[in-house]
Protein backbone atom coordinates (compact mmCIF):
# COMPACT_ATOMS: atom_id res chain seq x y z
CA UNK A 1 0.00 0.00 0.00
CA UNK A 2 1.23 3.15 -0.89
CA UNK A 3 -1.64 5.20 -0.59
CA UNK A 4 -0.78 8.95 -1.56
CA UNK A 5 2.42 8.92 -2.65
CA UNK A 6 3.87 11.38 -5.12
CA UNK A 7 5.02 10.72 -8.61
CA UNK A 8 4.54 13.79 -10.37
CA UNK A 9 6.29 13.38 -13.43
CA UNK A 10 7.88 10.61 -12.59
CA UNK A 11 8.89 7.78 -15.59
CA UNK A 12 7.51 4.43 -15.14
CA UNK A 13 7.29 3.32 -18.58
CA UNK A 14 6.57 -0.23 -19.13
CA UNK A 15 5.89 -1.02 -15.00
CA UNK A 16 3.82 -3.50 -13.38
CA UNK A 17 1.82 -2.07 -10.51
CA UNK A 18 -0.96 -4.81 -10.15
CA UNK A 19 -2.87 -4.40 -7.59
CA UNK A 20 -1.42 -1.86 -6.08
CA UNK A 21 -3.16 0.82 -3.68
CA UNK A 22 -2.46 4.47 -5.09
CA UNK A 23 -5.48 6.01 -3.42
CA UNK A 24 -5.06 9.64 -3.07
CA UNK A 25 -1.56 8.93 -5.59
CA UNK A 26 -0.41 12.37 -6.95
CA UNK A 27 0.73 11.17 -10.75
CA UNK A 28 0.30 14.36 -12.57
CA UNK A 29 2.70 14.11 -15.75
CA UNK A 30 3.46 10.81 -15.02
CA UNK A 31 4.76 8.32 -18.01
CA UNK A 32 3.01 5.36 -17.67
CA UNK A 33 2.90 4.01 -21.32
CA UNK A 34 2.78 0.68 -21.37
CA UNK A 35 2.82 -0.20 -17.70
CA UNK A 36 0.70 -2.92 -16.94
CA UNK A 37 -2.04 -1.23 -13.43
CA UNK A 38 -4.67 -4.48 -13.61
CA UNK A 39 -6.84 -4.25 -10.74
CA UNK A 40 -5.01 -0.74 -9.09
CA UNK A 41 -7.19 1.67 -7.02
CA UNK A 42 -6.40 4.99 -8.28
CA UNK A 43 -9.40 6.21 -6.29
CA UNK A 44 -9.07 10.40 -5.86
CA UNK A 45 -5.92 10.19 -7.92
CA UNK A 46 -4.07 13.13 -9.53
CA UNK A 47 -3.06 11.54 -13.10
CA UNK A 48 -3.82 15.33 -14.81
CA UNK A 49 -2.07 14.83 -18.15
CA UNK A 50 -0.27 11.53 -17.81
CA UNK A 51 1.08 9.58 -20.05
CA UNK A 52 -0.89 5.89 -19.85
CA UNK A 53 -0.92 5.14 -24.02
CA UNK A 54 -1.37 1.41 -24.55
CA UNK A 55 -1.34 1.16 -20.41
CA UNK A 56 -3.34 -2.26 -19.37
CA UNK A 57 -5.95 -0.55 -16.62
CA UNK A 58 -8.40 -3.68 -16.24
CA UNK A 59 -10.68 -3.59 -13.87
CA UNK A 60 -8.99 -0.57 -12.19
CA UNK A 61 -10.48 2.19 -9.56
CA UNK A 62 -10.43 5.68 -10.59
CA UNK A 63 -13.78 7.00 -8.78
CA UNK A 64 -13.30 10.83 -8.20
CA UNK A 65 -9.89 10.78 -10.12
CA UNK A 66 -8.57 13.40 -12.33
CA UNK A 67 -7.27 12.93 -15.76
CA UNK A 68 -8.24 15.92 -17.59
CA UNK A 69 -5.83 16.19 -20.56
CA UNK A 70 -4.29 12.91 -20.02
CA UNK A 71 -3.32 10.73 -22.71
CA UNK A 72 -4.98 7.14 -22.90
CA UNK A 73 -4.74 6.13 -26.15
CA UNK A 74 -5.03 2.80 -26.85
CA UNK A 75 -5.29 2.03 -23.24
CA UNK A 76 -7.25 -1.22 -21.71
CA UNK A 77 -9.59 0.19 -19.72
CA UNK A 78 -11.96 -3.02 -19.45
CA UNK A 79 -14.57 -2.91 -16.84
CA UNK A 80 -12.82 -0.17 -14.96
CA UNK A 81 -14.52 2.04 -12.27
CA UNK A 82 -14.72 5.76 -13.21
CA UNK A 83 -17.90 6.90 -11.52
CA UNK A 84 -17.31 10.59 -11.23
CA UNK A 85 -13.86 10.88 -11.97
CA UNK A 86 -12.85 14.08 -14.84
CA UNK A 87 -11.96 13.14 -17.91
CA UNK A 88 -11.92 16.70 -19.85
CA UNK A 89 -9.91 17.20 -22.67
CA UNK A 90 -8.50 13.41 -21.81
CA UNK A 91 -7.36 11.36 -25.29
CA UNK A 92 -9.52 8.04 -25.08
CA UNK A 93 -8.44 7.53 -29.11
CA UNK A 94 -8.88 3.84 -29.90
CA UNK A 95 -8.92 2.87 -26.34
CA UNK A 96 -10.77 -0.23 -24.82
CA UNK A 97 -13.61 0.92 -22.47
CA UNK A 98 -15.76 -2.70 -22.79
CA UNK A 99 -18.13 -2.72 -19.58
CA UNK A 100 -16.76 0.48 -18.49
CA UNK A 101 -18.63 2.09 -15.82
CA UNK A 102 -18.46 6.16 -16.94
CA UNK A 103 -21.57 6.95 -14.61
CA UNK A 104 -21.21 10.73 -13.91
CA UNK A 105 -18.07 11.06 -15.56
CA UNK A 106 -16.80 13.90 -16.88
CA UNK A 107 -16.14 13.52 -20.84
CA UNK A 108 -16.32 17.00 -21.82
CA UNK A 109 -13.88 17.87 -25.11
CA UNK A 110 -12.71 14.13 -24.77
CA UNK A 111 -11.25 12.32 -27.71
CA UNK A 112 -13.21 9.25 -28.03
CA UNK A 113 -12.18 8.50 -31.67
CA UNK A 114 -12.38 4.87 -32.42
CA UNK A 115 -12.99 4.23 -28.70
CA UNK A 116 -14.56 0.57 -28.21
CA UNK A 117 -17.65 1.54 -25.36
CA UNK A 118 -19.77 -1.52 -25.84
CA UNK A 119 -21.82 -2.30 -22.21
CA UNK A 120 -20.38 0.54 -21.17
CA UNK A 121 -21.89 3.14 -18.53
CA UNK A 122 -22.79 6.47 -19.49
CA UNK A 123 -25.69 7.22 -17.28
CA UNK A 124 -25.49 11.32 -15.99
CA UNK A 125 -22.03 11.58 -18.06
CA UNK A 126 -21.09 14.71 -19.55
CA UNK A 127 -19.91 14.35 -23.25
CA UNK A 128 -20.24 17.94 -24.52
CA UNK A 129 -17.93 18.57 -27.11
CA UNK A 130 -16.89 14.78 -27.24
CA UNK A 131 -15.08 13.11 -30.41
CA UNK A 132 -16.96 9.57 -31.04
CA UNK A 133 -16.00 9.61 -34.37
CA UNK A 134 -16.39 5.80 -35.68
CA UNK A 135 -16.65 4.56 -31.31
CA UNK A 136 -18.57 1.25 -30.74
CA UNK A 137 -21.39 2.11 -28.34
CA UNK A 138 -23.19 -0.78 -28.59
CA UNK A 139 -25.48 -1.88 -25.79
CA UNK A 140 -24.48 1.65 -23.69
CA UNK A 141 -26.41 2.42 -21.40
CA UNK A 142 -27.39 6.24 -21.01
CA UNK A 143 -30.00 5.62 -17.88
CA UNK A 144 -31.84 8.51 -16.58
CA UNK A 145 -30.37 7.43 -13.46
CA UNK A 146 -30.77 10.59 -11.11
CA UNK A 147 -28.02 8.97 -7.96
CA UNK A 148 -24.94 8.49 -9.69
CA UNK A 149 -23.69 11.70 -7.37
CA UNK A 150 -24.75 10.57 -3.91
CA UNK A 151 -21.33 8.83 -2.47
CA UNK A 152 -20.52 9.67 1.14
CA UNK A 153 -18.68 13.11 1.53
CA UNK A 154 -19.91 14.25 -1.99
CA UNK A 155 -21.97 17.51 -1.84
CA UNK A 156 -24.56 17.55 -4.09
CA UNK A 157 -23.17 19.03 -7.73
CA UNK A 158 -24.80 23.14 -8.15
CA UNK A 159 -26.02 24.09 -11.13
CA UNK A 160 -25.49 20.42 -12.98
CA UNK A 161 -28.22 18.11 -15.06
CA UNK A 162 -27.57 15.07 -13.10
CA UNK A 163 -29.31 12.32 -14.58
CA UNK A 164 -29.33 13.26 -18.61
CA UNK A 165 -26.22 12.69 -20.51
CA UNK A 166 -25.23 15.85 -22.31
CA UNK A 167 -24.41 15.04 -25.65
CA UNK A 168 -24.24 18.78 -26.89
CA UNK A 169 -21.88 19.02 -29.48
CA UNK A 170 -21.06 15.07 -29.95
CA UNK A 171 -19.38 13.79 -32.78
CA UNK A 172 -21.32 11.04 -33.74
CA UNK A 173 -20.42 10.30 -37.29
CA UNK A 174 -19.22 6.83 -38.54
CA UNK A 175 -20.12 5.80 -34.86
CA UNK A 176 -21.60 1.97 -34.32
CA UNK A 177 -25.11 2.36 -32.12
Amino acid sequence: EIEGINLQHAEAITAVLTKADLEGANLQGANLQGALLEHVNLKNSNLRRANLKKADLYGVNLKWADLSHANLSGANLTNAMRTGANLKGANLSNACLHGANLKGVILEETNLRKAQLTGARLDGSNLKSANLTGAVLKNARFDRDKSWWKFPGNPEPQGVEKHAVNMWGVILSGADL
